[in-house]
């Protein structure tokens, strides 16, 4: 018997010839002569993986390797970004914590 032919490198390397570039599903399963479920359970699981990235941007389900470039510029918008301080729970929402944790506890355990 013959080997199964894994396209995973193969669709990794065009993708990056795409620099980018959103790549709808019908266009790689035509690409690649695959059918569309096998696809978009190769591409799920790269995406697992954090090898590809899906988008939603051109209104159906596209996928893309993102550019050195595009890292840089998310980074550089992460690094921006101002802290922020953790929420404070008031008073009047400790009380009601207490009062529900003294109802529950009050509740005999069947276990």
């Amino acid at each position: 018997m013959q080997d199964q032919t894994s396209y995973e490198e193969l669709l990794l390397s065009w993708l990056r010839t795409k620099n980018g570039e959103v790549v709808l599903v019908t266009a790689l399963t035509k690409k690649f002569m695959v059918g569309e479920a096998s696809m978009i359970t190769l591409l799920n699981e790269l995406v697992a993986c954090g090898k590809v990235r899906r988008s939603n941007a051109k209104r159906t389900l596209g996928f893309y390797i993102p550019t050195e470039s595009m890292l840089n510029a998310e980074r550089k918008a992460r690094e921006e970004l101002p802290e922020r301080k953790p929420l404070k729970v008031d008073n009047a929402r400790r009380e009601l914590y207490a009062q529900l944790e003294a109802a529950r506890s009050s509740i005999r355990s069947i276990g």
